[in-house]
């Protein structure tokens, strides 16, 4: 109830935030996010609402519609060809919500952005500070021609989300139990399918903190070191969780060469700030309170190099030591991360401009003609393939009923 009531009301609840913080004021740095200029009953913010809500039942109704229909097809061929085309087309969507509701916003991109490619099956790992992180993330496939790969691991309470949960479900997300006697089948059952699937490439997207960065979270995190004797613990992330990323790697092993990492920072965001209770998403779509720039840092690490790791069919994953290895190394990524995140909230940058040899990339989020043609294509389908489905409805329930009335009629006549 709390995740559902964040959703819909951000600027009022934080999950496991501490006392006190939900609704406290965010201090006022430099690029500090648009303020809050209209009232919640002002025509414009009511009108934004409506917008977004007609749009995000119907583009997932159509995806739902669309996708069962091609369903079959998918499980004869055992190719996700089609289904592909799908998720692009509620990628471009995604791509489209954000032109429309956040305008200005802007992607800053550094590190190894570039080696994101549409041909391989990759896996990447990022902080995790608002519920919008995974819509920034998909524009980023999106630029990089992968929206229609992208797969990500999720709790499984967001796969019960109404026409949404049913549609992100055609797309193979993968929802987890937060156990690992259930989660570890579930992820090797799904990943080894994309593993199987030669001819299409894989974009797997996992948040190793596992929750959003909140106080309460963060004092958890602390305890947990406290317990574990992990020092020193990073300010501006959580501590990470290994096991859901060691499974995939090993699940996709061979097939996948590299791991991205992906640092997130947000314009408008201090060191003291909490990242939720400043762009909840009722400010952020609805109030024109949104960062006008996300800043991503890309650092690849070659799967074979990464420590505690071997391909499944070397050793088994139940080897604690090798485990304990693969966990030391994925902390002190996190450390980086977090040493990353200081300079951003110090500079305005995720990386020192003057000695980057990359150098910076702006992206502009704005739809190309194929996203819309994507976007318009999938209702379109959607509004022939409804009546359909209502006629076959229709002669469904009449073959019921007839059949019915003509048991009934013929036992009295006995």
């Amino acid at each position: 109830m709390d995740l559902v009531k964040s959703l819909l009301l951000g600027s009022d609840s934080i999950p496991h935030a501490a006392p006190g913080t939900a609704g406290s004021a965010p201090s006022s740095p430099a690029n500090s996010p648009r303020p809050r200029t209209k009232p919640k009953y002002d025509p414009l913010y009511l009108t934004k609402v409506f917008i977004f809500a007609v749009l995000w039942i119907a583009i997932p109704f159509a995806t739902v519609v669309v996708g069962a229909t091609i369903l079959p097809f998918e499980i004869i061929t055992q190719k996700r060809t089609l289904i592909r085309e799908v998720q692009k087309a509620f990628g471009s969507f995604v791509v489209v919500t954000v032109y429309l509701f956040l305008p200005q916003t802007e992607l800053v991109l550094t590190g190894d952005w570039t080696h994101l490619e549409a041909t391989k099956k990759t896996i990447a790992i990022a902080n995790h500070q608002i519920y919008p992180d995974w819509m920034y993330l998909w524009v980023l496939a999106w630029w990089r021609n992968l929206h229609g790969d992208l797969r990500i691991i999720l709790i499984k309470v967001l796969s019960l989300l109404p026409i949404l949960g049913q549609g992100i479900q055609l797309f193979d997300w993968i929802f987890v139990h937060q156990k690992l006697d259930k989660d570890r089948e579930i992820i090797r059952q799904n990943l080894t399918t994309a593993k199987n699937d030669v001819g299409n490439p894989l974009f797997l997207l996992i948040f190793p903190e596992g929750t959003l960065n909140t106080p309460g979270n963060v004092e958890k995190s602390k305890l947990y070191a406290e317990k574990m004797r992990i020092s020193p613990h990073p300010q501006h992330v959580i501590l990470p969780k290994s096991t859901g990323l060691y499974l995939a790697l090993q699940d996709l092993s061979p097939s996948v060469d590299n791991l991205f990492d992906l640092t997130v920072g947000y314009s408008g965001v201090s060191s003291t700030d909490v990242p939720f209770a400043v762009f909840p998403p009722d400010k952020l779509f609805f109030e024109d309170r949104y960062p006008s720039e996300i800043h991503i840092h890309v650092t690849k690490y070659s799967v074979r190099d990464l420590p505690g790791f071997r391909a499944t069919d070397e050793v088994s994953s139940n080897d604690e030591g090798l485990k304990k290895e693969f966990d030391t190394w994925l902390r002190s990524v996190w450390m980086e991360k977090d040493n990353r995140m200081k300079y951003f909230y110090d500079y305005g940058w995720m990386v020192d401009t003057l000695k980057s040899v990359d150098g910076v990339t702006y992206v502009k989020v704005v739809p190309k003609l194929l996203d819309w043609l994507y976007f318009w294509g999938l209702l379109f389908i959607a509004w022939i393939v409804v009546p359909i489905y209502g006629q076959i409805i229709w002669w469904a329930l009449w073959a019921v009923c007839n059949g019915f009335y003509y048991v009934i009629s013929r036992a009295f006549s006995l």
